[in-house]
């Protein structure tokens, strides 16, 4: 549950907008190792083994990359990064 809960709100991203996909994609990275180093056990949780499958810890876990991949593909589309395999 806690796992499924950081990853939620790992997906709604941070608050405040960027004005390029590239600065956004900065920011929600910056955001990533904030909170892992405020939170070590909770990303450890989170980015570790999960040792039962669960399909709204799973669910979340696609969602939070998902959003993470789209702001890749909109900085790449904004020539700000190369073209390429997004997820990679």
């Amino acid at each position: 549950a806690v796992a499924e809960r950081e990853l939620a709100r790992q997906a709604r991203g941070p608050k405040a907008r960027a004005k390029t996909p590239l600065a956004e994609l900065r920011m929600r990275m910056h955001g990533y190792i904030r909170w892992a180093r405020a939170y070590p056990q909770r990303f450890k949780l989170t980015f570790g083994a999960w040792t039962k499958d669960n399909s709204a810890l799973g669910e979340a876990a696609a969602s939070a990359l998902g959003g993470l991949i789209d702001l890749v593909v909109r900085a790449q589309e904004a020539g700000a990064l190369p073209q390429g395999e997004p997820e990679r």
